[in-house]
């Protein structure tokens, strides 16, 4: 797939994914980069993202290691950047770890939004189980 192509699926699979998970509001931004970092305990690096949860912005950076690697295998990639993307709803939470001091209603507030943020967005796209909503 030529280049051209490759990052306009990504854009749309991002647009994609947002709507997917309820992230309409947020602005995310695609970079393509040529520089592959260097491997981590896990291996290539295939994407990152820089997510700020208070002003609802990311930057996914995507490394030449997604494509080469993965050219001929759409679901590693859907997978690599919805994985990123993830983080934007996590971020919040891991920006309270890293804090020196939180408070206990702090965490609770802020896991009760992940929550359900999580539960519309699998509440959109469930498929309920024949079986089980003929039951019920």
């Amino acid at each position: 797939m030529n280049d051209k192509i490759y990052k306009l699926k990504i854009a749309k699979l991002v647009e994609d994914i947002k709507e997917q998970l309820f992230m309409k509001k947020w602005k995310i931004t695609v970079k393509f980069t040529n520089k592959q970092p260097s491997p981590g305990e896990h291996g290539y690096h295939l994407a990152d993202i820089r997510a700020d949860f208070t002003y609802s912005t990311a930057i996914i950076t995507v490394y030449p290691a997604l494509k080469k690697e993965h050219s001929n295998d759409w679901k590693t990639i859907e997978e690599s950047i919805l994985h990123e993307m993830i983080h934007c709803l996590t971020e919040e939470l891991y920006f309270l770890a890293r804090a020196r001091y939180v408070t206990p209603p702090e965490v609770d507030a802020a896991n009760e939004r992940l929550v359900q943020h999580i539960t519309r967005a699998i509440k959109w796209n469930y498929e309920p189980n024949k079986k089980t909503a003929k039951k019920a």
